[in-house]
Parts: structure tokens; sequence; C-alpha cells
């Protein structure tokens, strides 16, 4: 929990991002769990 990683995604669909410096609403993300609903990770595109 609280951990600091880089990540490498795979998505099914292409992504309009900025970066965080740029702009941070569309240069950041969540990642939600589809069986619960929780938050499980968020991140800032660098």
């Amino acid at each position: 929990m609280n951990d600091i990683a880089r990540v490498a995604l795979k998505i099914q669909q292409p992504l309009v991002f900025d970066s965080y410096n740029t702009d941070r609403a569309t240069g950041s993300f969540i990642v939600i769990d589809e069986a619960t609903n929780n938050t499980v990770a968020a991140g800032m595109i660098i």
C-alpha cells in the first residue's frame, strides 16, 4: 500500500492525455477494480 513505482499499462483503446506538468486534470489517472468499484491505484503521466 502506498508504494511508488514506474509502470507500463496495456490498454484496449487509445487514450488522450497530457503530461501532469502541463495539465493536472488530463495528466493523472485512477484505476478502478470492476468487481468492487474500489480505487486500486492512482498515477501521474510524466
